[in-house]
């Protein structure tokens, strides 16, 4: 399980474990290899623009920094976003 409660609004860096095409899952620093306290991105927080395939914004592997939206302390799951680091496009 991950370390603590991460503060919502904190940024926390991980590497994309694996990607779906419901979401993203992330291994968070500190986060020991079973997975067991993983982050977790949903599609509408990836990016503010459209992509038709998760994997042309993120792939396992990659090493990201995401901002934390929400913390699950049954599942131990932390809700991220990337979207939230990305400067908003003019509408």
């Amino acid at each position: 399980m991950y370390e603590g409660q991460p503060k919502l609004g904190t940024v926390v860096d991980g590497i994309v474990s694996e990607v779906h095409n419901f979401g993203v899952f992330v291994r968070l620093e500190g986060d020991p290899v079973d997975h067991s306290g993983s982050g977790f991105i949903r599609i509408p927080e990836l990016t503010w623009e459209y992509s038709a395939d998760v994997a042309d914004v993120v792939h396992v592997g990659q090493r990201i920094s995401a901002q934390v939206l929400d913390f699950d302390s049954t599942r131990g799951q932390v809700q991220l976003s990337l979207k939230a680091l990305q400067e908003r496009p003019l509408p």
